[in-house]
């Protein structure tokens, strides 16, 4: 999804940036000498097309803009106590995903109209390969000898075609329609066995591939299909001054064009063979060139202005890509005012992790990695992640405005473009295998107590109450789970396995699969000893050391000590089920790559 929203994205943000570096293009081929001849200028434009490709790759800033307004979050405040809400896991992928934003839905229809034009011009040059290829085998060899090739070339005449064609590859042949042998002059024919003689030493052949190949890539930009169009016309007249260079007979040659377009010969339509015959106006135009005055015909291209042509569009793309996106399909939303500054080392005592309100995001005395953390919405201390270990050590205040009606969600991505401007972070997803657990039926068979009758639903807050000074779910609780300091609680109404496993991955700090197979909702109620996250090493918080194991670690975290309660390995049997160890569960991490110490200037 995110490599199709980037591409159309380049595309429509760097379409004006082509289509004006294109007019300087044709504009200085106007304004050249006339010393500049067509094999320059056939070079010149297949630079410029590289160019313009080259412009779409690079990337850009993008301008901030409000985000979407749905109605406002309440405000956040620290709780004791914090009560998930269910959510069912998938059985097979990655236990962990990371959330991403929502993309417009028409860059697809984009891609799929895009992908529909680019598989018919692919079938059309495969088509057209296999009937040149069966065309040159029913044709009759002509022994006429050819100066000045290299490769070893056939003349063919041929009853299915209806101009002179070059056909290259691995074995090139000129092909001939059957009657024109006999409508033009030995001298004529001549002329025109030059020309295609010309395509096939220039290896237009290979060239003329490579361009249809690009135009079926790049079928729905105008700018690179017009530039392919001028591609062809330049090599057509470079063939032309090929000819005339070779030969010194300007004007006997521009007779014979002449004399083919009276005779209103069809231009070959197979897309990889290239024909002296091209388009009226095309034949016209290469006519006026022949019959210039003070034009001199040469075959090489010239090398300044060539070399001239790639600083002067290296120029221009640098220079485009330094302006911004002035359209995102999937652009995140950004803060309206943002200050980020690294913490004071004398303040002391316990940060501020980041929270918003209605009109404030902030966050203070919070490590680089810890914002990430946040930022990304991640849970466990294995979907982290740092290259460096100073993402932890080294701390920084926040201090933002949000539009009116952000969401937290919204504030959370606001976050994740602040630290990539600002602080220059670089991530990357990728799924890592990491030892874990799966949940599986008990040699007894499941004791579960099937859900009937539906919960009160409260809201957030009314899920726990105090009774006689101790912390416990109140009797309309939803499914969630309680931690203190003396144990843990898992609380399921109307509860799935995979929602079960889900509270199991907090518990446990480790990845959990639901491997029962058991469909349904049920209602427990679990305690166990509490796990303590484990310490690792670049993680995004500093955790105490406990049960629990790293990622990479050898096998998942072992069971704690014995204590007053049970450990959850023991608590899980009385729902009939059990943990079993495994060496191996995908999961997905996000890693830091790299970052700056110093954010930029407020």
């Amino acid at each position: 999804m995110n490599a199709i929203t980037g591409i159309a994205n380049s595309l429509l943000n760097t379409f004006w940036q082509a289509a004006a570096l294109t007019f300087l293009v044709w504009l200085g081929m106007r304004l050249s000498p006339p010393r500049l001849n067509a094999a320059t200028r056939h070079i010149v434009w297949w630079i410029a097309l590289a160019a313009i490709f080259f412009l779409a790759c690079i990337p850009r800033s993008v301008p901030s803009t409000p985000a979407s307004r749905p109605a406002p979050p309440p405000s956040a405040s620290p709780a004791p106590v914090r009560v998930a809400p269910p959510l069912t896991l998938p059985e097979a992928g990655a236990v962990v995903t990371v959330t991403e934003t929502r993309s417009a839905v028409w860059p697809f229809l984009f891609a799929a109209i895009w992908a529909a034009f680019g598989f018919g011009g692919i079938t059309r040059i495969i088509r057209s390969y296999y009937r040149l290829r069966r065309m040159k085998r029913r044709a009759l060899v002509w022994n006429r000898p050819l100066p000045g090739l290299t490769r070893p070339v056939r003349v063919l005449i041929s009853p299915e075609i209806s101009s002179p064609v070059a056909v290259g590859f691995l074995h090139p042949a000129i092909m001939l329609p059957e009657n024109l042998r006999g409508q033009l002059t030995a001298a004529e024919m001549d002329l025109i066995l030059l020309h295609e003689s010309a395509h096939l030493v220039r290896r237009d052949d290979w060239e003329n591939l490579i361009a249809q190949l690009v135009g079926a890539v790049a079928n729905l930009h105008p700018v690179a299909w017009w530039i392919l169009r001028q591609t062809r016309r330049e090599r057509e007249m470079a063939c032309d001054e090929w000819v005339v260079a070779r030969t010194g007979a300007a004007l006997p040659y521009a007779d014979c064009l002449m004399r083919l377009l009276e005779r209103r010969l069809a231009p070959e339509h197979s897309v990889l063979a290239t024909g002296i015959f091209t388009r009226r106006s095309q034949l016209r135009t290469r006519i006026e060139m022949l019959l210039r005055r003070g034009h001199e015909f040469t075959t090489a291209a010239a090398r300044i202005p060539l070399g001239v042509a790639v600083v002067a569009l290296a120029g221009l793309v640098m220079a485009g890509a330094l302006t911004p996106n002035w359209v995102a399909f999937a652009q995140q939303p950004g803060f309206e005012v943002a200050s980020v500054k690294r913490s004071d080392p004398k303040r002391g005592g316990l940060g501020k992790n980041f929270s918003c309100d209605s009109r404030r995001c902030s966050a203070e005395g919070v490590s680089l990695s810890a914002l990430a953390w946040e930022a990304y919405g991640l849970k466990e201390y294995y979907q982290m992640e740092a290259a460096s270990q100073w993402m932890s050590l080294e701390h920084y205040d926040i201090a933002a405005t949000v539009p009116d009606g952000t969401t937290i969600e919204q504030a959370h991505v606001m976050l994740q473009r602040l630290l990539t401007e600002r602080l220059g972070l670089v991530v990357h997803r990728e799924t890592r295998q990491l030892p874990g657990y799966r949940l599986v039926v008990a040699k007894g068979g499941p004791k579960l107590r099937r859900s009937v009758d539906a919960p009160t639903i409260g809201v957030f807050g009314e899920s726990i109450v105090t009774k006689n000074g101790v912390r416990q779910f109140a009797d309309n609780a939803r499914s969630g789970r309680l931690l203190t300091i003396e144990e843990e609680q898992l609380h399921g109404r109307k509860e799935t396995i995979g929602g079960l496993a889900h509270y199991l991955v907090q518990a446990l700090h480790t990845p959990v699969i639901d491997a029962t197979g058991i469909e349904g909702e049920y209602d427990y109620d679990l305690s166990f000893e509490p796990i303590v996250a484990p310490l690792q090493k670049g993680s995004a918080i500093v955790f105490s050391p406990g049960a629990g194991a790293p990622a990479g670690a050898a096998g998942p975290p072992s069971a704690p000590a014995p204590s007053d309660h049970p450990t959850v390995f023991t608590a899980i049997k009385e729902l009939g089920l059990e943990l079993e160890s495994v060496k191996s569960v995908p999961v997905e991490v996000l890693v830091l790559d790299k970052a700056n110490r110093d954010p930029t200037a407020n």
